[in-house]
């Protein structure tokens, strides 16, 4: 077992609190410069401490975009769910209790935090659709306790059938691989066979319903022979990425997610993706907000204000596809 760390360069009573409820649960904890007159702002990931280390920059450099230096008039406080459901309740609850100023995460766990609390100001750094998780009454006015971004999944993911049917003409049959843990997984399901019909492609579903489901998941997106896969994009595909990514070269399935890192390191054919690193980055100005005293539900929930397509050159090499001069033009990024 490895020991979890906690790297604490000063150390109020709070900061104390919460290193000691950490190291109880057994949860991977880091705190930035504690000082007991700050504001909190405590940040949980889904991953680990590892998979996330570009979106922690993302978020100092936007505290630093509106002024703020931890130790000095912020703390700021990573917690990391490794993945595990069970974890990320524990995290949830521990937070709740330590009363912050602001908590920060994507919609999965926002989910857990509004049902412990109404009043807590709530962060999105990423969410499919937080109206439909019930995070919020609308975009415009959340009249919650929740603000933050969104990234419009179900408009993603009927983008990815088009860029898939563009590359592959003569596609008739694909899979959507959904993620059965998530509110009202079958609106993406929807929005894919719609952009389908529009296309003239026969869209089939699997539900993963956890990360020991996996297998059971890709046998049935094998067994329906699909010419293509789009992967839907939360935090417990985003865990598994690798295992599906390889799964999909294996079983030669030209494969696209929503999420960035599908196509740069998991073997993906595409992604076509919001960009996490800025949208959370220009998510503090939420933050930067509710600490000077507005109400999150006062505050629009927004749009990624960047999205981007991958493309990964190796591996349509290895499937022996040719993209077409018409996608590469307006990729954002090559893997070759």
């Amino acid at each position: 077992m490895v020991m979890d760390r906690i790297d604490l360069k000063s150390t109020g009573r709070r900061g104390a609190i919460a290193a000691t409820l950490a190291l109880g649960a057994g949860v991977q904890l880091r705190v930035l410069a504690q000082g007991t007159a700050q504001p909190r702002v405590i940040v949980l990931w889904v991953g680990n401490e590892a998979t996330v280390k570009t979106y922690e920059e993302a978020v100092l450099a936007g505290l630093a975009d509106h002024g703020y230096a931890p130790g000095k008039n912020v703390q700021v406080e990573f917690r990391y769910g490794r993945g595990n459901p069970a974890r990320i309740k524990e995290q949830v609850d521990e937070m709740v209790e330590l009363k912050p100023e602001v908590m920060v995460t994507i919609e999965q766990p926002a989910v857990l935090m509004q049902a412990k609390t109404k009043t807590i100001p709530i962060v999105l750094l990423s969410a499919p659709d937080p109206v439909a998780a019930g995070l919020a009454k609308s975009l415009s006015r959340p009249e919650s306790n929740v603000t933050g971004m969104w990234g419009n999944q179900a408009l993603v993911l009927a983008r990815q059938l088009d860029l898939l049917k563009e590359i592959l003409p003569k596609i008739s049959r694909i899979t959507i691989l959904n993620d059965a843990t998530i509110p009202g997984p079958q609106r993406l399901e929807q929005a894919v066979r719609e952009a389908g019909a529009a296309k003239g492609v026969e869209v089939a579903a699997v539900y993963l319903k956890g990360r020991d489901d996996l297998d059971r998941a890709l046998s049935e997106v094998a067994s329906q022979r699909p010419d293509a896969m789009i992967v839907v994009g939360t935090g417990l595909t985003a865990q598994l990425r690798r295992q599906i990514g390889d799964a999909a070269l294996r079983l030669r399935i030209p494969a696209s997610n929503p999420q960035q890192e599908f196509a740069i390191s998991a073997n993906g054919l595409l992604a076509y993706a919001g960009n996490l690193a800025a949208a959370m980055r220009y998510a503090m100005k939420f933050v930067d907000q509710i600490l000077k005293g507005t109400s999150p539900g006062e505050i629009p929930i927004e749009l990624f204000p960047k999205f981007d397509l991958i493309v990964n050159l190796k591996t349509a090499k290895e499937l022996g596809i040719t993209i077409p001069q018409s996608i590469l033009a307006r990729t954002d990024r090559l893997i070759e």
